[in-house]
């Protein structure tokens, strides 16, 4: 449920889907990404601007026989509404990489992610609307010199007062 911060202040949380492509250091697909973000975005009444906060998790498929991958990002950024239904969206924030492969070895490492988004927003109910979206993002793993490159599509829906 929406809640209000101060006058002329709102929150809408959000949760939404993700589907991406993964490309390595070279620049080739290695890997499919599906999934889910968790996020809050704050804005003044009438405004087009709001600040937002993402959290995502998303495994990647393909990686082998006994062996897991996942990237788990934080991202703060800023919003901006042209009209009621085009958005946009520019975050950076903090990013872990983990990989494990069967009980024998696993590995974390810690990066930085900047991510762009895109998207055209509809009502779907009175106080909800809908994104649907494309969306780039760079991480670098500062430990292995490792960039990760993902392109993808997104759905997310929000509460609204």
């Amino acid at each position: 449920m929406p809640t209000a911060t101060g006058a002329g202040w709102r929150v809408e949380p959000s949760a939404g889907a993700l589907a991406d492509a993964v490309f390595g250091n070279a620049g080739a697909l290695t890997q499919w990404a599906a999934g889910a973000q968790l996020g809050a975005t704050a804005r003044r009444e009438g405004s087009p601007w709001g600040l937002r906060l993402r959290l995502d998790i998303e495994p990647v498929t393909d990686v082998g026989p006994g062996a897991s991958l996942a990237l788990a990002s934080a991202r703060l950024g800023v919003e901006r509404a042209w009209g009621s239904h085009l958005v946009g969206a520019v975050d950076a924030g903090g990013a872990a990489r983990r990989l494990s492969i069967s009980d024998e070895l696993t590995h974390t490492a810690i990066g930085i992610e900047a991510s762009v988004e895109l998207g055209w927003r509809f009502v779907v109910a009175r106080r909800c609307v809908a994104t649907v979206g494309v969306r780039y993002a760079e991480t670098w793993f500062v430990s292995d010199f490792f960039f990760w490159k993902r392109a993808g599509a997104l759905l997310s829906v929000a509460l609204t007062r």
